[in-house]
């Protein structure tokens, strides 16, 4: 008996809890779109320099670079963006608003940190090292 009356005070002591549903977990389709701080060239930027001034729009078809705030219309990373998602790693194409030959370059994608490099002829880069044009990016938290 006791028993039975202390599993129905636990019962009704226990407040009814949904149940958990795993967090959304987003694909690199969807991580990489949104605004990232330019931090410098090269893997090993210090974080701490981020250019809160020079941001880096991606969006699902375009990119935009800033500058306090505004768009920078010279600049050749306002473009038509395209990605090829299932290469390692992953490969993209810019054409340049102001026209021109494509820009190729690869990209890294690690949570908030963004490493993009791109050669400055046809060719696209395979790796993160000089000669390419190598920069980091954070994330813009909101």
């Amino acid at each position: 008996m006791r028993l039975l009356l202390a599993a129905t005070m636990l019962a009704i002591a226990l407040p009814d809890r949904p149940l958990r549903t795993p967090p959304t977990v987003r694909t690199p389709q969807e991580q990489i779109l949104g605004d990232w701080h330019y931090i410098g060239n090269g893997p090993k930027s210090d974080p701490v320099q981020a250019q809160a001034n020079m941001v880096f729009r991606i969006t699902p078809t375009e990119t935009l670079w800033m500058v306090n705030g505004n768009p920078s219309p010279g600049n050749g990373f306002n473009a038509k963006i395209t990605f090829e998602w299932t290469k390692t790693p992953v490969a993209w194409d810019m054409m340049s608003h102001q026209g021109g030959a494509p820009l190729r370059g690869i990209l890294r994608l690690e949570g908030d940190r963004l490493l993009i490099a791109w050669s400055n002829d046809q060719n696209r880069p395979v790796d993160f090292v000089a000669p390419h044009n190598v920069h980091l990016f954070t994330r813009v938290k909101s």
